[in-house]
């Protein structure tokens, strides 16, 4: 057996092609864009065609896994797919308990800005989002991982409102996801990027 990791920036009808090759080849999903199957013949045959990103796992655990330390996991007496799907489970099972917010903040409905990619939001059974806060005393903060989004046209908002770049999280669309209420002006998607490259630098 393998792993393959597929970048996440495949578009969504390639994504629907790979699926359907991992069907056949009885792949197993252990995390997003990450698949357990014995051959990978046919798949990277058609990813190197279509000039897809991918790697094969066969020695090393993907980087993207660490603990709650942000420590890499250990894989001392333990194979290395074991090891990455329980990085996984245990990953997704913290995402799921957690509250939108920590604080005076906890437990509210809330807007937030959808992050992830096309592909993922396409296909993945959950997205990644960063959360909105109308409170005054935020609003009224300078921090370099916070963008201040105006009541505008488009956008849906009742209230001026900072975006918390730096309380990324990932939901699950079908329990957390509710309402579409607008869009975020280019110029405000690009101020989010570069507040996710100082959280994540």
């Amino acid at each position: 057996m393998k792993l393959i990791y597929i970048k996440p920036t495949i578009t969504p009808k390639d994504y629907s092609i790979v699926r359907e090759i991992l069907k056949k080849e009885r792949g197993e999903k252990l995390a997003p864009f990450i698949y357990k199957l014995s051959k990978l013949d046919s798949l990277e045959k058609y990813l190197n065609k279509e000039n897809i990103n991918y790697e094969v796992y066969q020695k090393e655990i993907p980087p993207l896994f660490f603990n709650k330390n942000n420590k890499k996991i250990s894989t001392k007496n333990k194979s290395k797919e074991q090891e990455l799907k329980k990085a996984y489970q245990d990953f997704a099972k913290n995402q799921k308990l957690k509250k939108e917010l920590s604080g005076k903040e906890i437990g509210k409905i809330r807007p937030a800005l959808i992050i992830s990619n096309n592909a993922q939001n396409e296909f993945d059974d959950q997205i990644i989002v960063a959360p909105l806060t109308s409170e005054p005393k935020e609003v009224s903060k300078e921090r370099p991982f916070t963008v201040l989004i105006k009541v505008g046209k488009g956008n849906g908002l009742e209230k001026n409102s900072k975006i918390l770049l730096n309380r990324v999280q990932t939901i699950d669309i079908e329990k957390r996801l509710r309402d579409y209420i607008g869009r975020a002006s280019s110029e405000i998607v690009k101020k989010s990027q570069g507040a996710l490259k100082i959280v994540f630098d």
